[in-house]
C-alpha cells in the first residue's frame, strides 16, 4: 500500500507543473482517508493536483475510485450521527480524575454524564422529521401543549430506536 500511495503522490507532485494529473491507484486510499475526515470533491481535487470535475470523471470511470469515496462518506456520516444520536438523548462513560495529594498522586474513577442537548435534538428532529420540525407553518394553530407532546413522543421514538447496550460515542 505504501508504495501505491508513494507512487501516486509522484504522479501528483509532477503535474502540479501542467495538466491535469493521469488517474493513478494509489488515488482511492488518498481519497478515501480524505473523505473519513470531511473532504468533499473539492478538496479531494486539490489535493490532487486537480479539480472537482476531474474527481467526479475519475468517478465515473473507475469504480474502484467511486467506491472508495461512496464507503469513506458512509463511514464518515454513521460515525458523525451516531455522535449526534448519544448527544441528542444524552450519554455517560467512565472516567478518571488525577488529584494531588500531599505530593502523591491520587487517581478517583468515576461516571461523566453528559445531559441530553436541546440543539442536537431539534437539529435530528428537523432532519428526521421537517415537515413537523423544519419551519413552522405561518397559519401554525397548534398549541404549546401539542407541541410538547410532539416532542416528548420524539424523543421515545429516539429511545426507542436504538438498543439500551449500544455504547455511548468515544471522545
Amino acid at each position: 500500500m505504501k508504495k501505491l500511495v508513494r507512487s501516486a503522490v509522484e504522479v501528483i507532485e509532477v503535474n502540479r507543473r501542467g495538466r491535469p494529473p493521469e488517474y493513478h491507484e494509489g488515488f482511492c486510499w488518498i481519497a478515501s482517508q480524505y473523505t473519513l475526515i470531511g473532504g468533499i470533491l473539492d478538496d479531494i481535487g486539490q489535493l490532487l493536483g486537480t479539480n472537482s470535475e476531474t474527481v467526479s470523471a475519475w468517478m465515473v470511470s473507475h469504480p474502484n475510485f467511486s467506491e472508495a469515496i461512496k464507503t469513506a462518506r458512509q463511514n464518515a456520516d454513521a460515525e458523525i450521527e451516531k455522535s449526534l444520536f448519544h448527544r441528542a438523548k444524552g450519554y455517560s462513560h467512565p472516567a478518571v480524575k488525577i488529584f494531588n495529594n500531599d505530593g502523591n498522586a491520587l487517581t478517583v474513577s468515576y461516571t461523566e454524564h453528559y445531559p441530553p442537548s436541546e440543539v442536537a435534538c431539534f437539529f435530528w428532529l428537523a432532519n428526521r422529521k421537517p415537515h413537523m420540525w423544519k419551519h413552522r407553518p405561518e397559519n401554525n394553530q397548534e398549541s404549546p401543549e401539542d407541541l410538547r407532546r410532539v416532542m416528548r413522543e420524539s424523543l421515545n421514538e429516539i429511545d426507542n430506536s436504538v438498543p439500551s447496550d449500544s455504547p455511548p460515542p468515544e471522545e
